[in-house]
């Protein structure tokens, strides 16, 4: 994934000089500084939690109403 980032921000920051589109620059940096850094989500917290709490639960009887 890092090197996914830092090939996007180089292409995106050399179309941003060569068109001169200089806050396209600002997103390529950005792309830069997530692979520099190895940060993403919102700031590297993204994490999914390893367990799972509704396995120890026992299941439970949903009762439905028919609207007509």
């Amino acid at each position: 994934m890092r090197l996914l980032r830092i090939a996007l921000a180089l292409v995106i920051m050399y179309d941003a000089y060569k068109g001169e589109t200089w806050w396209l620059m600002a997103v390529g940096g950005l792309f830069a500084y997530q692979a520099i850094a190895n940060v993403g989500c919102a700031g590297g917290s993204c994490e999914v939690p390893a367990e799972n709490k509704s396995i120890d639960q026992p299941d439970v009887e949903i009762e439905y109403e028919e609207v007509k």
